[in-house]
């Protein structure tokens, strides 16, 4: 897994056709709506979600560090999220996944203008185990 600029990347030894059936449940199973689920360009998830204190059962700030005030301030901000995965095939085989996430925040309660708010790759990360997990289940216990 490699962590840039705006996103993180890993490459998965599966189809792009399978990555994507798993990355559809990956969505559902985390109650992440879906806004874009493009097929041929393979981009999906949601570039509008509007959240506040928690997001996927966790504090917003296990996501996002907000302004100066870094992560609780996204905890209570009204934070205005992108999420996208990008599939593409892996020049050595199986399948390159790419999950962006940008947002920004502000203070609900302030005439103040949004802030940006920087991933801690706690989301990309969480998705990426859960697809992982989907693409290669653990085998079953012997007894």
């Amino acid at each position: 897994m490699t962590t840039e600029a705006g996103g993180v990347s890993y490459t998965l030894a599966a189809s792009p056709e399978q990555v994507w059936s798993a990355l559809v449940a990956v969505h559902n199973a985390l109650e992440i709506p879906l806004a874009v689920a493009d097929t041929r360009a393979r981009v999906l998830g949601n570039p509008h979600l509007t959240l506040t204190r928690r997001f996927t059962g966790e504090p917003l700030s296990s996501f996002l560090s907000c302004g100066v005030t870094g992560g609780v301030a996204a905890n209570n901000y009204r934070i205005q999220l992108s999420l996208l995965t990008n599939l593409s095939p892996a020049s050595g085989g199986g399948t390159r996944v790419r999950t962006v996430v940008d947002a920004s925040g502000r203070d609900p309660f302030a005439g103040n203008p949004p802030v940006n708010c920087a991933s801690t790759y706690g989301l990309e990360r969480k998705i990426a185990t859960l697809l992982n997990e989907a693409i290669q289940p653990s085998s079953p216990e012997i007894p």
